[in-house]
């Protein structure tokens, strides 16, 4: 993003990935960060672990707003016992 001068400041959509040992810790979840703003969008799955979960949040992506949207899933995932798996989205200049 910073090689493509990208604007960090500017709001998008972006997804966060979670992964969980069961269905059930990904249900509650996901149910639990809907009201902090999360989208359900799809579930994920890879060698390591077959109940995870991709969610969408609308935010700029600076180094302060990603930690702190991050801490926020943190905090529900260390309820469940899931694992944060990182995140992605798009440049703004081709949203």
């Amino acid at each position: 993003m910073l090689e493509e001068d990208d604007d960090l400041e500017a709001s998008r959509v972006v997804e966060h990935y979670a992964v969980f040992d069961t269905a059930t810790q990904k249900e509650r979840f996901v149910d639990a960060v809907k009201d902090k703003g999360f989208e359900y969008k799809d579930d994920i799955s890879s060698e390591d672990y077959e109940h995870g979960v991709a969610l969408t949040k609308e935010h700029a992506v600076t180094q302060k707003e990603v930690d702190k949207i991050v801490e926020e899933l943190f905090c529900e995932l260390k309820n469940e016992h899931g694992f944060y798996e990182g995140w992605s989205t798009v440049l703004v200049k081709d949203a």
